[in-house]
């Protein structure tokens, strides 16, 4: 065989899943172990990836643990439904999907310990910032459209359902967990929230 056709042979066939199961793989495990418990040795061991190929995509434990919490811990976006209660519920629905299912443990855990390393802190304050601007957006939107009549309080619907969610994700056991069952939870929540803030559930897409 000749140099030049020995060039051409393909090589080795790139896993191109190498990156999302590493990525899965750290969210879940910093869920589980938190910060300290959180190294490249046992997210190589539990992906299945080498350390030598975590090393080339990220430089440090910190680099790759922000990576894979912002591909799976993402913001909340503004969902324009034409009603109130419609956007409110596809707010609910977002920020409670982040604290289910597989990685919802990863999201409590970032919120209950950000402050290990500056870029935990930026992330987290992305998270917190993207459900801040939404709300707003919601709220707005709703008194410019005549919603309501009156001014509504952006900082207490957050907290509200926030908190809520969170509670709901760490109290209620994993077999009664459905995504059905959550719907259920976020609409009643939603319901909840409309009827303190005195605003017709009915006339508001509920």
């Amino acid at each position: 065989m000749s140099e030049q056709e020995h060039l051409a042979r393909p090589g080795r066939p790139r896993d191109t899943g190498i990156t999302e199961r590493v990525l899965s793989t750290a969210t879940i495990l910093f869920g589980e172990r938190g910060w300290a418990g959180f190294t490249i040795d046992r997210v190589a061991a539990e992906s299945g990836v080498g350390k030598s190929a975590i090393y080339r995509r990220w430089e440090s434990k910190e680099d790759l643990l922000v990576a894979a919490l912002s591909a799976y811990i993402v913001a909340v976006e503004d969902v324009d439904t034409g009603s109130l209660g419609g956007d409110l519920l596809a707010f609910a629905r977002q920020i409670m999907g982040l604290y289910i299912g597989p990685y919802g443990l990863a999201t409590r855990r970032l919120s209950a310990e950000p402050d290990f390393t500056p870029a935990l802190r930026g992330r987290l304050d992305e998270f917190f910032d993207s459900q801040v601007k939404t709300a707003r957006q919601l709220v707005r939107r709703a008194v410019d459209r005549g919603y309501v009549d009156h001014p509504l309080p952006t900082t207490l619907i957050l907290n509200i359902i926030n908190g809520a969610s969170m509670s709901y994700s760490i109290t209620t056991p994993g077999d009664v967990i459905t995504p059905e069952h959550a719907d259920t939870y976020a609409t009643r929540l939603v319901n909840f929230v409309l009827a303190a803030l005195d605003v017709s559930t009915t006339s508001n897409g509920i």
